[in-house]
């Protein structure tokens, strides 16, 4: 029997509704750029974590486009974002709502990746 993630049937505005209120929790606020980016890039990777294995040809390359940046802006804003909410408490809630142990703040993509994954199981 296959089981059908819900996660990947629902709309975007509905995913928005499920992601923002998490990269709050974790610090990230709206008025990071890194913010926007990530729960873009967080919509795609809940829908298609294979978005993950060519996070910057692909993943990045979209969220550019949507946003009229560049590639490097995006990863640098998200990388950013993750920066702050570590600066600012978020790896203890981070570690507890995905479940894992961290000695080091996490790259974009195992951001990401733990975020989706903790996301998808909600």
């Amino acid at each position: 029997m296959q089981t059908v993630n819900v996660k990947k049937e629902l709309g975007d505005d509905e995913l928005v509704c499920i992601i923002e209120p998490i990269l709050r929790r974790l610090y990230i606020t709206g008025n990071l750029n890194g913010f926007h980016y990530l729960t873009a890039a967080l919509i795609e990777v809940v829908r298609n974590e294979w978005k993950l294995r060519f996070i910057t040809k692909e993943l990045y390359s979209e969220i550019a486009n949507r946003f009229d940046t560049t590639i490097s802006c995006v990863e640098r804003c998200i990388r950013n974002a993750i920066e702050i909410s570590w600066r600012r408490g978020g790896e203890k809630i981070f570690c507890e709502l995905c479940g894992v142990e961290l000695e080091d703040r996490p790259t974009n993509s195992e951001f990401l990746d733990h975020l989706a994954a903790y996301i998808r199981q909600t």
